[in-house]
């Protein structure tokens, strides 16, 4: 009875070992071990599955030829040899089209005795590598469309007239284009440093209004969801237009957007279109004081913004000068440097310029017009061409005065000559009629004659020093 028993407890290890066998070749990779020689003797997994071998030819096989290369550089090779170094090691390996984990370490009956092999062990993850394949690639794409991107967005960054500027909530520059650093002179490693304050400092010194310019910067970043256009007046007569508006992630402002365009030569043409329309409408006027002096204010106010204006009319007793100088820049030191000429003068002085243009008419020169400001090299021919048209103008109202006050003078004593005229003539016509009159009544003939032919006499003379006067006036006497 106890012999079946036996038999049964003998069965059931048995049937436990095949059961773990056939478990052990379904696991996904496999365990192995190799002898010094680097021949397997012992492996289990899912071998035949995967390399379509079955686990008894797999025993005496040398690890090369499993892997199909003689190189030693090849990783498992060398891993293999490493171990029998006593170093372990861990990497991917590719077989038959699939991949592993693997994992090699020296072979040790016990702690501490010399290695009799290698052991490793392999774990396929082909699926986990093609899932990270994919990834990569999906990656890699969408690093392709973002250098894209990035590059089609600092091409148009580039490519704008503007001079763009990118600053942060805490005032750090994270963008700038060329443009920008040109427009306003600085240098790319003080830009590259990325301090907004440090950078509006630098610039500060260049515009006409560095304290409006401070505070308004101030201002906007106090509010940073406003859009804002200012128009920024350099001391050297440049003018930018700035335009700021916020930046946006999600609807959440995280910075600001600066874009600087140079409107220099746009607001120049205005600026002189309006000049000479207010020169035209001021020199009207036929007091040539009164316009001149409006006209000095005037363009020193707008054109040349508080440069010094000298107008100089020499048409009046003596010569008038009449001044506009809305800041510190004097003239009474610079005039004395200029030499006593007709033509126009262009002349540095220092970190000015001075224009001097004359006033010219057919008979010569009746004033000058004089600047002395920031004029930049750029803009002093047109400057100078738009002085010589105001001074064309200014020149025509001048001499048009001095011909009304002339021609006003002239009438005057025209009126005065024929007042006098006209009472010296009514005496011989008095005497003559008195004459006749009394040839009519009959009374002494001879007497009455006389009168007639003295008074006859005067009248002729009169008449003769009034045709006189008359060829004197259109150049005919001889």
């Amino acid at each position: 009875m106890d012999a079946p028993r036996v038999e049964e407890q003998g069965a059931r290890p048995h049937a436990q070992g095949d059961e773990l066998r056939w478990l052990f070749r379904q696991l996904p990779g496999a365990a192995w071990v190799t002898d010094r020689e680097l021949r397997v003797t012992e492996i289990i997994g899912y071998v035949e599955g995967n390399l379509g071998i079955p686990h008894e030819q797999l025993i005496g096989r040398s690890v090369s030829r499993i892997a199909e290369t003689r190189a030693a550089s090849d990783p498992a090779t060398a891993a293999h040899l490493e171990a029998l170094a006593g170093k372990s090691s861990s990497f991917r390996y590719r077989l038959m089209g699939r991949w592993y984990e693997v994992h090699i370490e020296p072979l040790r009956r016990a702690p501490g005795d010399e290695i009799v092999g290698c052991i490793g062990a392999a774990v396929d993850i082909t699926s986990r590598v093609e899932l990270e394949q994919h990834a990569a690639a999906a990656e890699a794409r969408a690093t392709q469309r973002q250098r894209r991107t990035i590059s089609l967005l600092e091409a148009t960054l580039e490519s704008t007239a503007d001079g763009i500027l990118v600053v942060d909530r805490r005032g750090r520059v994270t963008a700038f284009n060329r443009r920008f650093l040109m427009l306003w002179g600085i240098a790319p490693d003080l830009a590259a440093r990325g301090d907004d304050e440090e950078l509006r400092t630098f610039v500060r010194g260049q515009l006409a209004n560095p304290n409006g310019f401070m505070s308004r910067v101030g201002e906007l970043y106090a509010e940073p969801a406003r859009e804002v256009l200012d128009v920024l007046e350099f001391k050297d007569g440049r003018v930018f237009e700035r335009y700021s508006r916020p930046q946006y992630i999600d609807r959440e402002i995280i910075g600001l957007v600066w874009s600087f365009r140079d409107v220099t030569e746009r607001d120049r043409l205005l600026r002189h279109a309006v000049a000479l329309a207010d020169t035209s409408r001021l020199i009207g006027s036929l007091d040539a004081a009164a316009a001149l002096e409006s006209l000095a204010r005037l363009l020193a106010r707008q054109l040349w913004r508080g440069d010094a204006i000298d107008l100089t009319d020499e048409t009046a007793s003596r010569p008038q000068v009449v001044e506009a100088r809305e800041n510190r820049l004097g003239l009474e030191g610079a005039l004395p440097m200029v030499p006593e000429t007709d033509e126009v003068q262009v002349r540095e002085l220092g970190e000015h310029v001075l224009l001097k243009v004359p006033m010219r008419v057919a008979d010569g020169i009746v004033g000058w017009i004089t600047v002395i400001g920031w004029l930049r090299p750029a803009a002093r021919a047109r400057d100078l061409a738009l002085l010589e048209e105001i001074a064309a103008r200014c020149a025509v109202a001048l001499e048009n005065e001095r011909l009304f006050r002339a021609a006003r003078a002239e009438i005057r004593a025209r009126e005065e000559f024929l007042a006098v005229a006209s009472h010296e003539l009514r005496g011989p016509i008095a005497a003559i009629r008195f004459a006749v009159e009394g040839l009519r009544t009959g009374q002494a003939t001879a007497r009455f004659l006389d009168i007639i032919d003295r008074e006859e006499h005067r009248l002729e003379r009169l008449v003769d020093e009034l045709l006189d006067l008359g060829h004197l006036r259109c150049g005919k006497l001889s």
